[in-house]
């Protein structure tokens, strides 16, 4: 697999990758960077552009864990974050075409801990979308541009973590006319867990859907407003998942009773997996002015609908077809569950910055906040997001007549966080919380830091 496949931000970022692009990405723009940020750019321009960037983005987030059992756990990711776009007239007055691919949402981290505290949110797992995009413009009257894209949605996503086994086993041995004495300080016990480690990513590809349009009310184009729509896509990543059963304390023999006689003492098992979410609508609005040739101003901003994205639904199947199982146990280990996520919906905004000098070289700087789409009690170190600044510089240099080269730096201010009131909760007792809650708590400090380094080559053909 290619390195440009292996792309993410990091789990201290938000959900959105807000720079695409780089520092020419915004809703203005009329080069390679239209097919994301504003279609309608491209009948805005002349003859052929393209735009390529790789970004080199690097993060993480710790997790000081608030239990008697906790501790420390720490994920890290580092990724080519890619984009590219080309636009083309084709010979054609005020129509353009354009197409590009990039990853507007990523997710992802790898424990640097074998056992930490976090782990039964995540070991390491990664969760992206891939969007391939062409699509065309019209410019009816040189003062208003329209455009639209197809997008090709291919999205990836792993997982390794831990999954609590007790409450099963326990039920198992109820079953069985036993009883036992458990109590949820057993719960944690890696003897009871489960290791779920999907083989491979799962993968699902959808299409959907973007417009937008740019307004040019002065004759000189020292002032642009621009606006665009990306609709949501519901995925269903499939795939095969391996379950690695633990085996019961030496001296808890009922335990091993019951596992034993499930045939599910110390086993691997093979089996499929379904994840469903939904990735949400976007809104993209800017207002960009150009006071003097050699300046310009961008007011951007935008919304994004996460509130569709409420919960991974799971569903792991398949695993009566392991040799050895017994059908009882099979039903007992395949899954339904939901993962709740209670996302909200959030905006950003960002004053973008460039200034020209000499014959060559173009400076330029950003600032964009960023606010945090997960609520506390959803949050856990799987899905770690907070407020954000984002803070960018980039210089420009026109390295040719029709060839520029961009360098940018952006560093990520990231809010820490304290959760003291988890939804998440697992226990033995009747009170438990609902199901899609069942997992560990999540109580604890989190902190967060993302810095990325983008290179991009911009041409005009």
């Amino acid at each position: 697999m290619i390195a440009l496949w292996l792309v993410g931000v990091a789990t201290g970022a938000s959900l959105d990758v807000l720079e695409v692009g780089g520092p020419y990405g915004t809703p203005s723009g009329v080069g390679g960077e239209a097919a994301w940020w504003n279609p309608a750019g491209f009948a805005c321009g002349e003859g052929m552009s393209g735009h390529v960037e790789v970004a080199p983005t690097f993060g993480g987030v710790t997790f000081e864990r608030a239990d008697p059992n906790g501790g420390s756990d720490e994920y890290l990711l580092s990724g080519f974050v890619p984009y590219v776009g080309l636009t083309h007239d084709l010979g054609q007055e005020n129509f353009g075409f354009g197409a590009a691919f990039t990853i507007p949402y990523a997710r992802g981290g790898d424990t640097t801990y074998e056992d930490g505290t976090g782990r039964y949110h995540l070991r390491d797992g990664h969760s992206r979308a891939l969007y391939g995009l062409i699509g065309a413009a019209w410019r009816p009257v040189p003062e208003v541009a329209v455009g639209g894209v197809l997008a090709v949605v291919h999205n990836r996503w792993s997982a390794y973590l831990d999954m609590e086994t007790l409450p099963d086993l326990e039920h198992a041995i109820h079953l069985l006319g036993e009883q036992t004495e458990y109590d949820d300080t057993w719960l944690e016990d890696p003897h009871y867990a489960a290791r779920v480690e999907t083989q491979g990513d799962l993968t699902d590809t959808r299409m959907t859907f973007g417009l937008g349009a740019r307004i040019m009310p002065d004759p000189g184009g020292r002032v642009v407003i621009s606006a665009t729509y990306h609709h949501g896509v519901t995925v269903v990543n499939t795939g095969e998942v391996r379950m690695l059963v633990g085996e019961p304390r030496e001296d808890d023999e009922i335990g091993a009773f019951g596992s034993a006689s499930y045939g599910l003492s110390n086993q691997i098992l093979d089996g499929q997996m379904s994840v469903t979410y939904r990735l949400p609508s976007r809104l993209h609005l800017s207002v960009a002015v150009a006071p003097i040739e050699t300046l310009r101003l961008e007011l951007m901003g935008g919304w994004t609908g996460w509130s569709v994205y409420t919960d991974f639904e799971i569903e792991i199947s398949g695993m009566e077809e392991n040799e050895g199982v017994d059908p009882e146990a099979a039903a007992l280990v395949n899954t339904s569950r939901l993962w709740a996520r209670d996302n909200q919906n959030t905006v950003w905004g960002a004053l973008d910055v460039k200034f020209g000098f000499g014959e060559r070289w173009t400076l330029g700087g950003r600032a964009t906040l960023d606010r945090a789409a997960v609520p506390d009690h959803a949050l856990s170190p799987n899905n770690y997001d907070a407020n954000t600044l984002v803070l960018s510089a980039m210089g420009a240099l026109q390295a040719h007549e029709k060839i520029q080269i961009v360098m940018s730096f952006s560093h990520h201010f990231v809010q820490d966080r304290v959760v003291e009131d988890s939804a998440f909760g697992v226990t033995l007792e009747g009170d438990r919380n609902e199901d899609r809650w069942y997992y560990p708590h999540a109580n604890g400090t989190y902190e967060g830091w993302v810095e990325r380094a983008g290179i991009a080559l911009r041409f005009v053909l």
